[in-house]
């Protein structure tokens, strides 16, 4: 009889690269004293307005200004407390508007808008912004996912001379270094004293509780209604898992920046996990069907010990799915109490 083998097929969900504006400052050499007389007071004005017109693309002083590297790994200035954002992705919106930031253009989502964005105007999908809404919204900053989905809108921001940051954060140390950006951005740094690092205190006393002795293996699924692939360990539930003490099996199946990946039932089996995550997109039985069909009917499943001793769950979408944000505390908590329930049960 041949041998069944589940193959999870590959999808590229590297991060949305951002870029930003840069800061156009041209230092104007030093003058030599002159003899006091109309010339030299006329040269002295022509300079002080070539000097502003020069930086009239940010008119702002260096103090507004703040410098950060962006998804793509460029390092740009961007200026405080700007009044027209754009968010093109809804997860950062959120995180935006707990930095005390607000919007005056989303995307369209069914998922959690702020109260604060609710008015905002809708300029497209996140895979579709409608260029002719953005420009006419004259924005002074664009915030943007660091994946490839609309990385190929940067040009078209570049040419209308309009500010975007890409964002990407996969592990909890990210999410920290965005939300700081964040705050400064909106000057109200007092936000990630009082959010995010009280979230970085409560998951450090999760850790310090993880057992020394232990290192479980688990296998992460991502299933949506057509495909079921294997979590690598570079994912957002692999960075918490490994936090935690968890060997994710499909450790070695990394290439280049890649979440996801092939990943045999031949090795499920030989590795044995002991534990089984399952990340769901889209209309969850549907992805329970889906898994049924291509997972579970392979006669191998069967025998895996977290299958047979009801290790095998599904992730909440809102914790696990998207980004948990101010709720990062709550994921590591919730993936901790299945990991270690003698110590972290109720």
């Amino acid at each position: 009889m041949k041998k069944l083998f589940l193959v999870l097929t590959i999808i590229l969900t590297s991060t949305l690269a951002f870029s930003g504006c840069t800061n156009k400052e041209n230092a104007t050499e030093t003058q030599k004293t002159q003899p006091e007389n109309k010339d030299a007071d006329k040269n002295e004005e022509n300079n002080k307005e070539q000097n502003k017109e020069e930086n009239s693309s940010l008119d702002i002083n260096k103090e507004d200004l703040i410098e950060v590297t962006d998804a793509f790994g460029d390092t740009i200035k961007l200026k405080k407390r700007p009044e027209n954002v754009i968010c093109l992705y809804n997860s950062y919106l959120d995180l935006w508007d707990q930095a005390g930031g607000k919007v005056v253009g989303r995307i369209s989502t069914k998922g959690f808008v702020p109260e604060n964005a609710k008015d905002a105007s809708i300029v497209g999908t996140m895979s579709k912004p409608d260029m002719e809404k953005i420009i006419a919204l004259k924005p002074d900053l664009i915030i943007m996912s660091g994946n490839h989905s609309q990385t190929e809108f940067t040009d078209l921001f570049k040419q209308n001379n309009i500010p975007y940051y890409a964002v990407k954060y996969t592990s909890l140390t990210e999410f920290l270094d965005v939300y700081k950006v964040f705050t400064s951005l909106t000057s109200h740094d007092e936000l990630y004293e009082e959010k995010g690092v009280k979230i970085k205190n409560e998951i450090d006393d999760i850790l310090a509780r993880v057992p020394k002795d232990k290192k479980p293996s688990a296998l992460v699924l991502f299933g949506t209604s057509k495909t079921v692939k294997a979590m690598l360990p570079n994912s957002q539930v692999g960075a918490m898992l490994e936090d935690l003490g968890v060997t994710n099996i499909a450790y070695d199946a990394q290439l280049s920046d890649e979440e996801m990946q092939t990943f045999s039932m031949e090795k499920v089996v030989q590795r044995a996990p002991e534990f089984i995550f399952v990340q769901t997109m889209g209309d969850v039985e549907e992805v329970k069907k889906r898994i049924a069909d291509d997972v579970e009917a392979n006669p191998a499943w069967g025998s895996l010990e977290a299958v047979k001793n009801n290790k095998y769950y599904y992730l909440d979408k809102e914790l696990y799915l998207y980004k948990p944000n101010m709720k990062y505390a709550e994921a590591y908590r919730g993936l901790a109490k299945l990991l270690y329930p003698e110590v972290f049960g109720e």
